[in-house]
């Protein structure tokens, strides 16, 4: 018969404490798991401007002193008459307008007012000190306009990023515009976090770890009980 002394009992009860903890803090670290670049929504809308196929927008920013990888865009609408496809994308481009397209990002397309994100579907590594451009446009023509991005003229922001203007296209993103500096659109860019899950994963691995070395401490004990 097994008999469990008391501390391997005490480093047993530590070892299922901390695979509980473990899965309780699971969720927590898929959701919070990121940090944010920069981040203007907090500030007060003070106009919005509108997107078509044909007239699209787009705000600057960086990612600050250190190369970051990208994650998500969330970005703030005024109205939204979704006849058309939202098209969220990243561009590269210089400290005026955007030159190249890097990804389409990927989510739920808008059908109100309000804060929608939008993802990486691959890994991309955004250069510090590098100008980079959150372009919005729409699928198709359509006459009226689909949807309103609201702008700001509090340039402050949070996060080690920057915001740095706006710039507008016509001609279907063919004819970029003049970069507005006054004003940003409404809208935070986050990267992924894994440091959160490495901390969750060696939780994990210690309390593994502890309870068979109190299962096999016991055994051995036991046959000289």
């Amino acid at each position: 018969m097994l008999v469990a002394k008391p501390h391997l009992y005490a480093l047993r009860m530590f070892a299922l404490w901390a695979l509980t903890l473990l899965l309780t803090a699971l969720p927590a670290a898929k959701s919070e798991g990121q940090l944010v670049i920069v981040n203007n929504l907090p500030n007060a809308a003070t106009n919005s401007l509108g997107i078509t196929y044909d007239f699209w927008r787009a705000n600057e920013f960086t990612v600050g002193s250190t190369d970051a990888r990208f994650g998500n865009v969330t970005i703030s609408l005024a109205s939204a008459d979704p006849v058309n496809p939202l098209v969220v994308q990243l561009w590269s481009g210089n400290t005026t307008r955007p030159t190249a397209l890097i990804a389409t990002l990927s989510g739920a397309n808008p059908t109100t007012g309000g804060n929608y994100t939008f993802s990486a579907t691959s890994s991309i590594t955004l250069s510090a000190l590098t100008p980079y451009w959150v372009v919005l446009s729409t699928s198709s023509s359509f006459s009226a306009t689909d949807y309103e991005w609201n702008s700001t003229s509090d340039l402050s922001t949070t996060g080690p990023g920057t915001l740095d203007g706006y710039n507008s296209a016509t001609a279907s993103g063919t004819l970029w515009l003049t970069h507005v500096t006054s004003s940003n659109f409404m809208m935070s860019v986050s990267v992924p976090e894994p440091a959160a899950y490495g901390l969750i994963f060696g939780m994990g691995i210690l309390a593994w770890g502890a309870w068979r070395s109190s299962v096999r401490k016991n055994l051995r004990e036991s046959q000289y009980a």
